[in-house]
């Protein structure tokens, strides 16, 4: 009898190999759904963060247009032209750059500002997919006191539909276009600026 009372103790005391396997799995897929939700909110959160950071470099590039235009008004008066403004107006139209699958590699007729010194920058680059050589962003890096590059950021000049009367209008298309964390989608931003030749 106390023979029986021993096997009977030993059944109680351990879990089984089964037990002990179900609830690591359910630790595990716990501990993996716990990881996959916190990298996509990490993700989240760097995207959003480069949607701003971009949107602040769209928004510098439309403010520095406008400023060439009014510098340009001001000097009119004197008889005179802002030299930056009248190279941008002067340019062949843009055929506009559609963005597919992959950011654009070529650029012509395109231009960008360099906030420091209101003047076109040297050379616009694109963002390529998967290189240590690019900034994170779409921005304009300033490459000496008065120099910079562009980097996934441009700008389309179109002339509008001339109209007798009105003066010359120009439409700006300020695109921006780099790859996000994790994504080999590229991420897309835009805004439009119509600017007059008063």
């Amino acid at each position: 009898m106390m023979l029986r009372t021993d096997v009977a103790n030993m059944r109680q005391r351990g879990d089984t190999i089964i037990e002990v396997l179900l609830a690591v799995a359910v630790f595990s897929m716990i501990a993996i759904g716990t990881i996959v939700v916190m990298n996509q909110g990490s993700a989240s959160a760097q995207r959003a963060l480069e949607i701003t950071q971009v949107k602040e470099q769209i928004n510098t590039q439309a403010d520095l247009l406008r400023a060439l235009a009014q510098d340009n008004l001001a000097e009119r008066g004197k008889n005179s032209f802002n030299p930056t403004w009248k190279s941008i107006t002067d340019q062949n139209d843009t055929g506009s750059i559609t963005v597919g699958d992959q950011c654009p590699t070529t650029f012509s007729n395109v231009f960008a500002l360099n906030p420091r010194t209101i003047q076109k920058v040297n050379t616009i680059r694109s963002i390529e997919l998967n290189t240590a050589a690019t900034p994170p962003y779409a921005k304009i890096v300033n490459t000496g006191a008065t120099t910079a590059d562009s980097y996934g950021i441009w700008i389309e000049k179109q002339t509008a539909q001339q109209i007798p009367s009105v003066p010359d209008a120009f439409d700006f298309y300020i695109k921006a276009c780099w790859y996000s964390a994790g994504s080999s989608v590229p991420m897309t931003l835009q805004t439009t600026v119509r600017l007059y030749n008063a």
